[in-house]
């Protein structure tokens, strides 16, 4: 990362959160996804500061997002936290694509896929269209990765894709979830040898998944895109 290029910042995470980001890019990167180079520093937090990059006009953040975050970091104040330093990513939130450049989604399908089989097998928290973003190219980029708690695990384990929020939101241009699987049944060959080279990379070691045994993907391939199957459930 070069002193005068756009980065994304995240603050006050954990030691642990910011290692467990970088490893997964890193792993992105090794399997061809789209990804960031993520750098962890430390910092000292200044409120004022972040209140000014907050109400500025030159930033634009979502409404909730100033008073949540200098609540949640009342604590840090003026002391010194880690900061994740990542790569520019030249997109938007995947929750504001199909109001604002419902064509961005014609060719997402591939890396949507990738993103929610990928995000399932290495235990991403928090998968969300607001935790993952989209370029002009269809792109899908999953962000703020944070690794799943003790307490999420016995749900995540029983869940399809879906492991932490409903993929609504989606428009008219269509559920995101089913863009993905619609993918992998129009290209089964290019699906599977993904789904391949995933596998035979570590997986989280407290996943219990059915979702990738042979008999879902032979559902994947016969086009299991419907709601009420087994990767739908949330």
């Amino acid at each position: 990362l070069k002193q005068g290029t756009k980065v994304f910042v995240k603050l006050g995470e954990s030691e642990a959160d910011g290692a467990f980001s970088a490893a997964c890019y890193d792993r992105m990167r090794a399997l061809e996804m789209p990804h960031v180079h993520v750098e962890t520093t430390t910092a000292v937090y200044d409120p004022q500061k972040w209140n000014a990059h907050g109400t500025s006009d030159a930033f634009e953040t979502p409404p909730k997002w100033l008073p949540s975050m200098l609540k949640h970091m009342k604590k840090y104040e003026h002391r010194a936290v880690p900061l994740q330093v990542a790569s520019y990513f030249d997109g938007m939130r995947l929750t504001d694509v199909p109001s604002k450049h419902p064509e961005w989604l014609v060719g997402a399908g591939k890396t949507l896929f990738q993103a929610f089989f990928f995000a399932k097998w290495v235990g991403v928290k928090d998968l969300g269209p607001f935790n993952m973003m989209l370029n002009a190219g269809g792109e899908a980029l999953l962000v703020d990765l944070n690794e799943a708690g003790d307490a999420q695990w016995p749900s995540y384990n029983a869940k399809g894709l879906q492991t932490a929020h409903k993929l609504k939101n989606t428009g008219a241009a269509g559920d995101h979830l089913a863009r993905a699987l619609r993918y992998a049944a129009a290209h089964e060959e290019e699906a599977a040898e993904f789904l391949d080279r995933l596998m035979g990379t570590p997986s989280h070691p407290r996943l219990v998944s059915e979702l990738f045994s042979e008999e879902a993907r032979a559902a994947l391939r016969a086009g299991w895109s419907a709601p009420g199957q087994p990767f739908w459930k949330a």
